[in-house]
């Protein structure tokens, strides 16, 4: 995983999810390949909230 890897570096570097928005948690994403990586970061901790592949249905994501 590519991107993922640089994740500690640059964790502000994805983009935000907007179907977890209502959250206000900052949530953001990286796509690599078919899979996407949810996270969100909190001070110095960045927290994997979900892995999934990117083909399945975005609506089973509920925040």
């Amino acid at each position: 995983m590519g991107r993922a890897k640089t994740l500690s570096k640059s964790p502000h570097k994805g983009q935000y999810e907007p179907y977890l928005s209502k959250l206000k948690q900052g949530h953001r994403r990286l796509v690599e390949g078919n899979f996407k990586i949810v996270y969100r970061v909190e001070g110095n901790t960045i927290y994997i909230v979900d892995f999934f592949d990117s083909r399945d249905d975005h609506n089973k994501m509920k925040g």
